[in-house]
């Protein structure tokens, strides 16, 4: 009977841990799962505040604001709106590729010597290709990325055939936080 009650605590307490193990990896999957990071240049053409979130292990989506006040030597406000669709190819832990496709918003206000503005609004084409540093057991992200945008540079207001063709190389530098 002594026999029979040792067996029986061994195997409760091995299975004991074999659970807690598979429950501490499936919460490791999961955990980190959301972003918050300052992108300087990308997306949104000068900087941006960006949540990221991954909705599955590889697929996520991104939405950044970015604004700047007086560029160009100029008066000039700009706004930048990045919306992006991500994927990422795990190459060990912590070391990913990231692509991404989407579009970034932007708009400029010119301030003229009359007391008339000008505004412009644009919808850029743009994508993401590059490194993704996001270890599991810390709230650290940084990823530095190839980011161009793309024809057509659309006006909502114009037709489509009116717009100006346009690649713009570009790339940008992201550190921030996970949780």
């Amino acid at each position: 009977m002594k026999t029979l009650t040792l067996y029986s605590l061994l195997v409760l307490l091995l299975l004991g841990q074999t659970v807690t193990a598979q429950n501490i990896e499936e919460s490791d999957k999961r955990s980190r799962t959301q972003s918050f990071y300052m992108e300087f240049l990308g997306s949104a053409a000068v900087y941006s505040l960006n949540y990221d979130r991954l909705i599955s292990e590889h697929f996520g989506f991104r939405v950044g604001l970015g604004f700047l006040d007086g560029i160009y030597g100029e008066r000039i406000d700009f706004i930048g709106v990045p919306v992006l669709l991500n994927y990422l190819i795990k190459v060990s832990d912590s070391h990913n590729l990231e692509l991404g496709l989407g579009i970034s918003m932007l708009k400029f206000r010119k301030f003229t010597e009359n007391p008339d503005e000008v505004d412009e609004f644009r919808i850029a084409e743009t994508m993401s290709i590059g490194y993704r540093y996001q270890p599991r057991n810390k709230s650290f992200i940084f990823r530095i990325t190839f980011t161009p945008f793309f024809k057509p540079f659309i006006n909502p207001d114009e037709e489509v055939q009116d717009a100006i063709p346009f690649f713009g190389p570009w790339g940008g530098l992201s550190v921030g936080i996970t949780f």
